[in-house]
């Protein structure tokens, strides 16, 4: 994605980041700001997928699941 906004002539960056993690989310947020001064657009692009039954699913898978795929820390 930031590869076809430099191919048009923007300006973008790619900074990977544990979503499910709200230290990762802030330390990006912050150095966002230090290079940039703000933040106009934020593209949260993540997903992931189980292939389990939920009777098979742990707890711990499924908070997993939630976090990634719905919370916002």
């Amino acid at each position: 994605m930031a590869a076809g906004i430099h191919a048009a002539g923007g300006a973008a960056e790619f900074m990977p980041l544990d979503e499910s993690d709200a230290r990762q989310w802030q330390e990006t947020v912050t150095a966002i700001v230090a290079c940039h001064g703000h933040v106009d657009e934020l593209v949260n692009n993540a997903d992931i997928l189980l292939f389990k039954s939920l009777r098979d699913t742990s707890a711990e898978e499924w908070d997993r699941l939630f976090n990634v795929n719905v919370r916002w820390p």
